[in-house]
Parts: structure tokens; sequence; C-alpha cells
């Protein structure tokens, strides 16, 4: 990243760390939970779709090892009914560990594709993590799966944070998840949620999981809930 982009990023942290005023040490910056190998985490009603692109769609494995037996595969994105319109193969996340996915019940969504549905494996297993993205509803993430800890990332508005490109893990009813923000100016941010300069690639936890592929859902908000005034 050039100098002056890194200066606007300096600048966006200031703006959401709240800064230090002269004379007073500066506070000590949070850092994004990602001991997320230590156990496998349950997932809540999180429904994930797959982008790979790869020909032949991704392996699915009997456990979270590349070297554990091959159970089938999950498609790559179906083209859709206009040829243009990428629709992604949608399933169950049921856990994470390390970097995969317990996943169940993949399959196409025939009423986007418009045609009938491909084969392919839709049994429990495991998948890598990697271009695997969850429909989300939300404006800011955090450095633990709690709207208590520190918020390390927030959409300048009225953008949200809806475009990430890949999930790391999940707990419960949040997502570890990644940003490719362009321009970097859409989301202020905390240098402990940069895990990429070039590109700039944020990783930090969100909740406001939305389980329908092609539009929104009323009343989802991952934002943390206001305080009312006393």
């Amino acid at each position: 990243m050039e100098a002056s982009g890194w200066g606007m990023a300096a600048l966006m942290f200031a703006a959401l760390a709240g800064g230090c005023a002269e004379g007073r040490p500066p506070r000590a910056e949070a850092k994004v939970h990602r001991d997320v190998g230590a156990g496998m985490r349950k997932c809540t009603d999180i429904r994930g779709y797959l982008y790979d692109q790869a020909e032949g769609g991704r392996i699915v494995h009997a456990r979270p090892d590349a070297a554990s037996p091959v159970l089938g595969r999950v498609a790559p994105p179906d083209k859709g009914p206009n040829g243009v319109s990428d629709v992604a193969v949608g399933f169950d996340i049921l856990a994470s560990r390390d970097g995969w996915l317990l996943i169940e019940g993949a399959a196409d969504d025939t009423a986007l594709t418009e045609r009938p549905a491909r084969s392919m494996y839709s049994g429990r297993g495991w998948i890598r993590s990697e271009r695997v993205g969850v429909g989300l509803q939300t404006s800011q993430a955090f450095a633990q799966p709690r709207h208590s800890s520190a918020m390390l990332a927030r959409a300048v508005e009225p953008g949200s944070l809806d475009n990430l490109f890949e999930i790391g893990a999940c707990d419960g009813h949040w997502v570890l998840g990644r940003w490719r923000p362009s321009p970097p100016s859409t989301i202020r941010y905390q240098r402990s949620a940069v895990i990429s300069a070039d590109p700039l690639t944020l990783e930090a936890w969100a909740t406001g999981i939305c389980n329908i592929q092609e539009t929104s859902c009323d009343g989802v908000s991952g934002d943390r809930p206001a305080v009312a005034p006393r």
C-alpha cells in the first residue's frame, strides 16, 4: 500500500479508537480473538455459501484433516438463469475447527438457478473455510464473538459489512469474518484487525446472520444494541 494509503488508515484507526488526549498514555489495543484451533466450536443457525469457482468444487472430508477420507464434493457456483449471475451452493454450518467447517445439506437453490439441482455430496462432512461466505447484516465487527468486546471495524454510513469474502470460524450466531474494503475509506478499523496490507484485508467477529442468499432479512442486525438513555 502507498504511504498515502497508510496515512488514511492511521486516521481511520484514530477515529475508531478515539485517539489519545495529550499527556495521557495510549490505550491498549484490542486484539482479535483468533485462537479457534483449540477445539470444535458449535455454530447456531448459520447457512454458508461456497463461492469458490475452482472446477470440480470443494472436497468434503471425513474429519478436519486433508489426509482424512474424501466423502464427496460440493459443486462450485451455478451460473444462474442468465448465465452470468453466480448462484452459490448453500449448506448448514454446524461447527468449525482450525480453519475447517462441518457442513451438511449442500444443495443448489433451484428457485434461483431455475433448473434442476446438480448432483453433489449433501451429507455431513468437513470442508476448508476458504471462500465460504454467509449472509450478514451489520455495520460493526468486534474483537471477540460478543458485543461487549472492543469494536475493531465499522462501516462508514450508510455502508455495511455485508460484503465479506469468507469466514474463518464460527461461534454460536457469530462468524470470524474477513473483508477487503474497496476503497479502504469505506471502513474505519483498528490495526489489530488487519491481516494483510496488500490487498488490505480485515478480520474480526460479526453477527447478524441472514440465511437468505438473494435478499435481506427483516429485523436482523448484528450491530451492538443501543443503550437506552436513563
